[in-house]
């Protein structure tokens, strides 16, 4: 069984609780367990968050997945030591594995990487536009605005594999 941490779920709940309270009353009902029982360190099933997720709009995934680096940065050490949107990109994968567990982890690979360009494939089961907002939120961070991304979705292995290029000007 793949499970989620805790700490994630509750974080992107009380995102989504502040952006849109009535959404995130419907979305609740995917959960088995009640919001306020959550452990932070304790482990859940991913396929209820996934589903509780697949309820927002692309629009609301994007929101909220950008919030979620700065959440980070503001609530943990975590991030402390990173000084750029690469920096924090290239610890995207260390902070997925950290709050999964079970046989389907996801996995953020740096395909390619050079100055004010990158591109790099994300397979994990959480949406594409859940995923770029938090690829867009690390721009926010350093007060990047002009960002470029395209994605393109391809299926190996039987596992969804989303490529992002992203081109970005100071």
């Amino acid at each position: 069984m793949n499970e989620q941490k805790g700490k994630f779920i509750l974080m992107v709940y009380k995102l989504l609780e502040a952006y849109n309270p009535e959404v995130v009353e419907e979305a609740s009902k995917e959960l088995t367990v009640e919001i306020k029982k959550i452990d932070l360190e304790g482990f859940y099933p991913r396929s209820e968050f996934l589903a509780f997720l697949e309820k927002l709009s692309p629009d609301a995934q994007m929101v909220i997945g950008k919030k979620c680096f700065p959440t980070v940065k503001n609530t943990t050490n975590d991030l402390d030591g990173i000084e750029t949107p690469l920096g924090l990109l290239k610890v995207m994968d260390a902070q997925y594995k950290a709050n999964v567990r079970g046989p389907d982890v996801p996995e953020i690979k740096i395909l390619e990487e050079n100055d004010h360009h990158i591109k790099m494939s994300v397979k994990a089961p959480y949406p594409d536009d859940f995923n770029e907002g938090i690829i867009r939120g690390a721009f926010d961070m350093f007060k990047i605005l002009r960002v470029h991304i395209s994605r393109e979705i391809e299926t190996i292995d039987g596992d969804k594999v989303a490529t992002f290029d992203i081109k970005w000007e100071e």
